[in-house]
């Protein structure tokens, strides 16, 4: 049925329709009572995001499919959702009308405003965690932007010309790097304007993740913390707390068994939207739910590994930071090696993502240099 609608109204159509719905969210939705009066009234916005990736085609519009599958699917959605428990960025009150829109459609969390310059020279308040960093300057950001474009231009120029003569490992550590590339690039872009354009300061959205020297680390602090700040929100913060709804009344610090609940929702969570997201590009789930269990394993293994660094400092053994460093990818790549790249790899899906990235290039080099 899309076949036949210009790209150019469906485009309008992804633009338009989720700033009626900001528009609703902020006007309606805001001045009801927090909990379900909310929830309820947001229905219909959690179903327009949730089918507004039928506005492009998974075959020729796969690129915008996909960052339709982010913005909208994922994290449009759980900040509505952090809204109607009276949490999460869009609860801000002195909020602009643009800064709402620019929260609700881009790929982007707010930095807390009430971080404060830790000891290591880095804004944060300990309470915030990750949201308690500043992503950078619109300058820091623009940067950060045109180089993960060039890494992301390198490794796709490398998987189209050469994944056939690629050793496994490094295939799929390319794979990495270019899927760690495309989420930089897709929210380093609008960050950069946000931050410029509405003078709205953002957390960071990857930190380093190469060189993560636990999986704490790397699921906590470093890999794609868009999404992590986007569910501590609605799903790890009600947990931890024992309230669903915030209220005025400052929170009590929850045991060891919430936080572990909390985090297993939050991983539980993750992988079915994973899923989804799957079902989306290919009309079915992964073979055997692989990105399922990737995601839902990582929980225990967190558990775990702080474990083991306890009995081990008890002992007094420390690990150097460069065999820890090879430890958690080594780790990290075999799960993914299992669970996250065959469902890609057994698959037209990587293929497909790689072509649709490599045809986006070509056609900006395009309008760079125009033939005669």
């Amino acid at each position: 049925m899309t076949s036949s609608v210009p790209y150019s109204q469906r485009f309008s159509a992804a633009v338009v329709l989720p700033a009626v719905c900001a528009y609703f969210v902020a006007v309606v939705v805001r001045k009801l009572r927090p909990g379900w009066q909310r929830f309820i009234a947001c229905v219909p916005v959690f179903a327009f995001n949730f089918c507004s990736v039928a506005l492009f085609d998974e075959r020729t519009q796969l690129m915008s499919k996909l960052i339709l599958n982010l913005c909208f699917v994922w994290l449009s959605n759980f900040k509505v959702f952090a809204l109607c428990l009276n949490r999460g960025p869009l609860s801000r009150k002195a909020l602009t009308p643009l800064q709402f829109y620019a929260l609700y459609v881009a790929p982007i969390t707010p930095r807390d405003e009430l971080a404060e310059v830790g000891t290591d020279g880095i804004p944060r308040i300990k309470s915030a965690g990750t949201l308690g960093d500043h992503g950078g300057s619109a300058g820091v950001l623009a940067y950060r932007l045109v180089a993960k474009t060039l890494v992301l231009f390198v490794s796709v120029t490398i998987l189209s010309e050469y994944a056939n003569r690629l050793p496994k490992l490094v295939l799929e550590y390319t794979y990495a790097v270019a899927l760690y590339a495309f989420l930089g690039v897709v929210m380093d872009g609008p960050a950069s304007a946000v931050t410029s354009m509405i003078g709205l300061r953002i957390a960071p959205h990857f930190n380093k993740p190469f060189v993560a020297e636990s999986l704490t680390s790397f699921w906590g602090k470093r890999w794609n913390l868009t999404i992590s700040n986007c569910l501590r929100g609605p799903i790890y913060d009600p947990i931890y707390e024992g309230q669903w709804v915030k209220g005025s009344k400052p929170h009590v610090s929850g045991s060891l068994i919430r936080r572990f609940v909390g985090m297993s929702a939050c991983f539980l969570v993750s992988g079915l939207m994973h899923e989804l997201v799957y079902w989306y590009m290919m009309g079915m789930h992964t073979h055997q739910w692989k990105w399922l269990c990737f995601f839902t394993m990582q929980a225990p293994l967190l558990v775990v590994e702080a474990l083991g660094k306890k009995l081990m400092k008890r002992h007094g053994v420390h690990v150097p930071r460069l065999p820890s460093i090879l430890a958690t990818m080594a780790a990290l790549l075999w799960m993914a090696d299992k669970f996250f790249f065959p469902p890609c790899l057994d698959t037209d899906l990587a293929g497909r993502v790689v072509d649709a990235v490599n045809n986006n290039f070509k056609d900006f080099s395009m309008l760079l240099f125009p033939r005669s």
